[in-house]
């Protein structure tokens, strides 16, 4: 999966390598699914929020591993309780806060999940606008 991320401008977009693209606004609050030629849009699960790009203020502080064999990295581990995500556990690059390793756990109708998504390749550049756009049709719809 590719993940694109603006936290200025509050967008994320989701590349599935099902073709399935995802994008998130959450300034208006709203979700595009493109699947093939079809493009629905609903509204974010109530309390949604964009996660900020490094740890929040309420995380505490879980401690310090190294990661890699040949090449080695610091990572600083976060938990953060009952974030609208859910219980969200954190890995950063100690030198510049890149996320490495996130951990989701939820419990919605006595229905526990667990997620954990592991970042590489990660790259920052410079998004064009058009990155976060969806079909006219289904931003009207």
């Amino acid at each position: 999966m590719k993940l694109y991320y603006d936290y200025d401008n509050f967008m994320m977009k989701m590349e599935r390598l099902d073709g399935t693209i995802i994008v998130q606004d959450f300034n208006h609050k709203k979700q595009y699914t493109l699947s093939g030629k079809a493009c629905s849009k609903n509204d974010l699960p109530n309390g949604l929020n964009m996660q900020p790009p490094c740890i929040q203020s309420n995380a505490t502080y879980r401690g310090r591993n190294t990661i890699g064999d040949d090449v080695a990295y610091d990572v600083d581990t976060w938990f953060i309780e009952s974030s609208s995500w859910g219980n969200l556990t954190v890995s950063v690059m100690a030198h510049d806060c890149t996320l490495v390793v996130q951990g989701i756990s939820t419990n919605a109708n006595n229905v526990v999940s667990q997620t954990t998504i592991f970042y590489h390749n990660v790259q920052y550049t410079t998004l064009e606008a058009t990155v976060f756009q969806v079909p006219q049709n289904c931003s009207e719809s």
